[in-house]
């Protein structure tokens, strides 16, 4: 099971009788320093992790700073905000970032500091990337309005892997067992797409693809309030649902591509995770 991180509460008045909590747990015993925007290391290192495409500083009073002192480069984490309106009502928001693909994207190298928001910066390729910061751009606007017009903010880093496939946090949102889910789910889809290519061309892959989308969708919403082991089995069904729409619009135009493209992903490598002691 996933180590859990419970502990202070550091807590600081930002904007107008706003409060913004900042769990900090026993993380750094773990070898991962969090800084918090009312902490006097926070704009120096804020400073010098923030990206140059995009202006982050509205975000500032709900972020933090994650330095990773564990020896090994972190290859995914998920930090939940606890958003409280006027009435007292609390509405959670998830960020990930990193995945379990052999991929460098959203890696955080031993030693290094990384500027954590409720918005996600720009990682896209150079085709992308204007597109990819116009986007983060207003998302930056619409989370400035959504948690500067409610009364308080509590913010947790809840999941952490590191490329030696230790899991630690809580991961209340089982963010973990979605990662595993995804890579197993699309793997397995594209085995079974190239089974079908194998035995009855092109024919038994529309066949195949279209009993999976004609069947009931997964939600990934549901899986999320699982258990751990019943959220990893929903997350799975969840991406062979979504992945065989996409790839059933491909087959119908671009068979030998979509035959290309499932090869690569049944061998794609996933990085396999175990649980840091409770």
């Amino acid at each position: 099971m996933p180590r859990i991180m419970a502990g202070l509460i550091v807590t600081c008045c930002v904007l107008t009788a706003q409060n913004v909590t900042v769990t900090l747990g026993d993380w750094n015993a773990h070898g991962i320093e969090i800084t918090p925007y009312f902490s006097p290391g926070f704009a120096g290192k804020a400073s010098a992790a923030a990206p140059a495409s995009v202006d982050f500083t509205p975000l500032y009073p709900f972020s933090f700073v994650l330095t990773n002192h564990t020896g090994h480069p972190i290859v995914a984490y998920s930090t939940r905000w606890a958003v409280k309106d006027a009435s007292g009502v609390v509405t959670p928001h998830y960020a990930l970032v990193g995945s379990l693909r052999m991929s460098t994207i959203g890696r955080i190298p031993n030693s290094a500091d990384r500027l954590v928001t409720p918005v996600n910066e720009p990682s896209g390729m150079a085709a992308r990337i204007s597109l990819e910061i116009a986007h983060a751009e207003g998302d930056v606007l619409r989370a400035v309005d959504m948690f500067s017009n409610n009364s308080s903010v509590a913010v947790s880093l809840e999941a952490v892997a590191l490329d030696d496939g230790l899991v630690l946090g809580p991961d209340s949102n089982h963010v973990i067992p979605r990662l595993r889910g995804e890579g197993d789910g699309s793997k397995k889809l594209a085995s079974d797409v190239l089974t079908a290519f194998n035995g009855g061309g092109k024919q038994a892959v529309l066949d195949l693809l279209n009993g999976i989308v004609d069947g009931p969708y997964p939600s990934a919403l549901a899986a999320s309030k699982m258990s751990a082991e019943d959220a990893y089995v929903a997350f799975a069904a969840n991406t062979r649902y979504v992945r065989a729409r996409e790839w059933l619009r491909l087959a119908e135009r671009n068979a030998p591509l979509l035959e290309k493209i499932a090869y690569q992903q049944a061998h794609e490598p996933y990085l396999p995770v175990h649980y840091g002691a409770n």
